[in-house]
Protein backbone atom coordinates (compact mmCIF):
# COMPACT_ATOMS: atom_id res chain seq x y z
CA UNK A 1 0.00 0.00 0.00
CA UNK A 2 1.42 3.30 -1.03
CA UNK A 3 2.36 5.61 1.84
CA UNK A 4 1.26 3.20 4.57
CA UNK A 5 2.48 0.04 6.23
CA UNK A 6 4.34 -2.46 4.11
CA UNK A 7 2.51 -5.55 2.81
CA UNK A 8 4.54 -7.90 5.00
CA UNK A 9 2.71 -6.72 8.14
CA UNK A 10 5.58 -4.74 9.63
CA UNK A 11 4.87 -1.35 11.15
CA UNK A 12 7.54 0.36 9.04
CA UNK A 13 6.21 3.43 7.22
CA UNK A 14 7.12 3.66 3.55
CA UNK A 15 6.41 7.11 2.08
CA UNK A 16 5.18 7.28 -1.48
CA UNK A 17 7.05 9.04 -4.27
CA UNK A 18 4.30 11.68 -4.32
CA UNK A 19 4.77 12.40 -0.62
CA UNK A 20 8.54 12.73 -1.08
CA UNK A 21 8.00 15.02 -4.06
CA UNK A 22 5.60 17.21 -2.10
CA UNK A 23 8.02 17.37 0.83
CA UNK A 24 10.84 18.38 -1.50
CA UNK A 25 8.76 21.11 -3.12
CA UNK A 26 7.58 22.30 0.30
CA UNK A 27 11.18 22.48 1.54
CA UNK A 28 12.24 24.41 -1.54
CA UNK A 29 9.45 26.96 -1.13
CA UNK A 30 10.23 27.34 2.58
CA UNK A 31 13.89 27.94 1.73
CA UNK A 32 12.96 30.58 -0.87
CA UNK A 33 10.56 32.23 1.59
CA UNK A 34 13.31 32.40 4.23
CA UNK A 35 15.79 33.90 1.78
CA UNK A 36 13.27 36.50 0.64
CA UNK A 37 12.47 37.36 4.29
CA UNK A 38 16.15 38.02 5.02
CA UNK A 39 16.51 40.11 1.87
CA UNK A 40 13.42 42.09 2.84
CA UNK A 41 14.84 42.71 6.31
CA UNK A 42 17.84 44.35 4.63
CA UNK A 43 15.44 46.89 3.13
CA UNK A 44 13.04 47.59 6.01
CA UNK A 45 13.10 47.66 9.79
CA UNK A 46 12.30 44.50 11.78
CA UNK A 47 9.07 46.09 13.05
CA UNK A 48 7.92 46.82 9.49
CA UNK A 49 8.82 43.26 8.51
CA UNK A 50 6.78 41.89 11.42
CA UNK A 51 3.78 44.04 10.53
CA UNK A 52 4.03 42.91 6.91
CA UNK A 53 4.17 39.29 8.03
CA UNK A 54 0.98 39.77 10.08
CA UNK A 55 -0.77 41.24 7.05
CA UNK A 56 0.41 38.29 4.96
CA UNK A 57 -1.07 35.83 7.45
CA UNK A 58 -4.40 37.65 7.59
CA UNK A 59 -4.49 37.83 3.79
CA UNK A 60 -3.86 34.09 3.55
CA UNK A 61 -6.69 33.42 5.98
CA UNK A 62 -9.14 35.47 3.93
CA UNK A 63 -7.95 33.94 0.66
CA UNK A 64 -8.62 30.50 2.15
CA UNK A 65 -12.07 31.69 3.19
CA UNK A 66 -12.86 32.91 -0.32
CA UNK A 67 -11.20 30.07 -2.23
CA UNK A 68 -11.98 27.00 -0.09
CA UNK A 69 -15.00 28.40 1.79
CA UNK A 70 -13.39 27.81 5.19
CA UNK A 71 -15.50 28.86 8.14
CA UNK A 72 -14.39 31.95 10.09
CA UNK A 73 -15.93 32.71 13.45
CA UNK A 74 -16.80 36.21 14.63
CA UNK A 75 -13.78 36.36 16.94
CA UNK A 76 -11.43 35.46 14.05
CA UNK A 77 -13.03 38.07 11.80
CA UNK A 78 -12.80 40.70 14.55
CA UNK A 79 -9.13 39.81 15.08
CA UNK A 80 -8.44 40.32 11.41
CA UNK A 81 -10.09 43.72 11.44
CA UNK A 82 -8.14 44.70 14.57
CA UNK A 83 -4.98 43.63 12.75
CA UNK A 84 -5.85 45.73 9.70
CA UNK A 85 -6.68 48.71 11.92
CA UNK A 86 -3.34 48.34 13.69
CA UNK A 87 -1.50 48.19 10.39
CA UNK A 88 -3.26 51.34 9.20
CA UNK A 89 -2.37 53.14 12.45
CA UNK A 90 1.25 51.94 12.18
CA UNK A 91 1.45 53.15 8.59
CA UNK A 92 -0.09 56.52 9.55
CA UNK A 93 2.34 56.94 12.46
CA UNK A 94 5.28 55.98 10.26
CA UNK A 95 4.28 58.58 7.66
CA UNK A 96 3.87 61.23 10.36
CA UNK A 97 7.36 60.46 11.63
CA UNK A 98 8.99 60.32 8.17
CA UNK A 99 6.95 62.43 5.75
CA UNK A 100 7.44 61.78 2.07
CA UNK A 101 8.91 64.70 0.12
CA UNK A 102 6.39 66.51 -1.98
CA UNK A 103 6.94 66.67 -5.72
CA UNK A 104 6.03 70.36 -5.70
CA UNK A 105 8.84 71.19 -3.28
CA UNK A 106 11.51 69.12 -5.02
CA UNK A 107 14.11 71.04 -7.04
CA UNK A 108 13.69 71.30 -10.75
CA UNK A 109 15.83 68.75 -12.54
CA UNK A 110 16.82 71.25 -15.23
CA UNK A 111 18.29 73.52 -12.54
CA UNK A 112 20.48 70.65 -11.33
CA UNK A 113 21.83 69.78 -14.77
CA UNK A 114 25.10 71.29 -15.96
CA UNK A 115 26.86 71.12 -19.29
CA UNK A 116 30.17 70.25 -17.68
CA UNK A 117 30.93 73.96 -17.20
CA UNK A 118 30.66 75.71 -13.88
CA UNK A 119 30.03 79.35 -13.20
CA UNK A 120 32.99 81.23 -11.79
CA UNK A 121 30.83 82.45 -8.91
CA UNK A 122 29.71 78.96 -7.86
CA UNK A 123 31.41 77.05 -5.08
CA UNK A 124 34.14 74.59 -6.04
CA UNK A 125 33.19 70.92 -6.18
CA UNK A 126 35.79 69.97 -3.62
CA UNK A 127 35.78 72.36 -0.68
CA UNK A 128 39.02 70.86 0.65
CA UNK A 129 40.86 71.94 -2.51
CA UNK A 130 43.28 74.81 -1.72
CA UNK A 131 43.49 76.17 -5.29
Amino acid sequence: VRGSEADNGSSEFIPSAYALGYLTIDGLFFYLQSISAYKLMDLVSPVTHSVTNCVKRALLIWISVLFWHNKVGPINAAGTFVLLGGVLLYNHQLRQKNPQPSLEKSPDIKSLETDGERDEESEPLNKNNDD
